[in-house]
């Protein structure tokens, strides 16, 4: 199914696309290029791979791909596909949370433009939870964007004065992706994210027969939290779906692929922990090479 136009107009306009191929896209996002979307996941032509850096300045391109033999998994895409999902299919601890968001906080669909002005503070919040600071022209330029386009939609928990937590999902046209989210520090106690991810998957799926909700995959960078994410996307309904991620690097960084250079790549990525790109970088040689040892 080829992705629709506007949705195509809106990763062009935020990520900007690499390459086109019809029923899927290559975004550039912080340094890499990424295919997009995730349930896509039949094997990268070698071709592609050169089309790609041959067009491109990014340092690292990837894409999820089916497992097999020769591919083992190297990590797990977050999706949930349970068009009757409701309350009932999550454990009573998860249940309590999101009867608790639900009474603190009010989740609603709001216009792109508010995002703007409230959700801001979730976002320096969530991403200072990872030790990173967010790019606050990348965030104007989605939110601006996302004022124009149909193909995106924002729930939010709302607070006094700001979004306490916040959604913006994108249509991948018979799915959805989650593109965007965040949460501020002192309502997570509240758990609003639980009561806003139990009203958007009952939405999308259940009300409106939408056919999947991707939450991204498994992350790439070693200081994600990636158990605490873990957990809460499998308490709310999603699968953990073994994948395999594949990995090129532009023509000349094939050097950091060996051995002694990666351990330089990590002593660089440890002195900056704020770089997402180093981060990213990092992240990628520790895959690239588990997969062929």
């Amino acid at each position: 199914m080829r992705l629709p136009s506007e949705t195509r107009a809106f990763l062009q306009a935020t990520d900007g696309v690499e390459l086109d191929e019809g029923d899927r896209l290559w975004t550039r996002r912080d340094g890499s290029c990424r295919r997009w979307p995730l349930h896509l996941q039949d094997p990268v032509l070698e071709e592609t791979w050169r089309t790609l850096f041959r067009r491109g300045k990014h340092a690292i391109a990837w894409a999820v791909e089916e497992p097999r033999a020769d591919r083992p998994p190297t990590g797990c895409w977050y999706v949930c596909r349970d068009r009757e999902f409701d309350l009932g299919k999550l454990s009573a601890n998860t249940r309590s949370k999101v009867r608790r968001g639900r009474k603190r906080f009010r989740v609603e669909e709001v216009p792109a433009p508010s995002l703007l002005d409230q959700g801001w503070k979730a976002k320096v919040d969530t991403w200072g939870r990872f030790g990173f600071v967010p790019d606050r022209k990348a965030f104007e330029r989605m939110c601006r964007h996302a004022c124009e386009s149909n193909a995106i939609r924002v729930l939010a928990a709302l607070g006094v004065d700001h979004f306490s937590a916040w959604v913006a999902v994108l249509s991948t046209g018979d799915g959805h992706d989650i593109y965007d989210l965040a949460s501020t520090n002192a309502s997570l106690r509240d758990y609003p994210n639980n009561a806003l991810f139990y009203v958007l998957l009952r939405r999308l799926l259940a009300d409106e027969g939408s056919t999947r909700v991707d939450f991204g995959v498994s992350s790439l960078q070693p200081r994600s939290h990636v158990d605490t994410l873990h957990q809460f996307k499998l308490s709310m309904g999603f699968e953990a779906v073994p994948i395999h991620r594949a990995i090129r690097f532009h023509p000349l960084l094939a050097p950091l692929t060996t051995g002694p250079a990666r351990m330089l790549v990590r002593a660089v990525a440890n002195a900056f922990p704020s770089s997402i790109s180093m981060q990213k970088l990092w992240g990628a040689l520790e895959c690239y090479g588990a997969v062929r040892k």
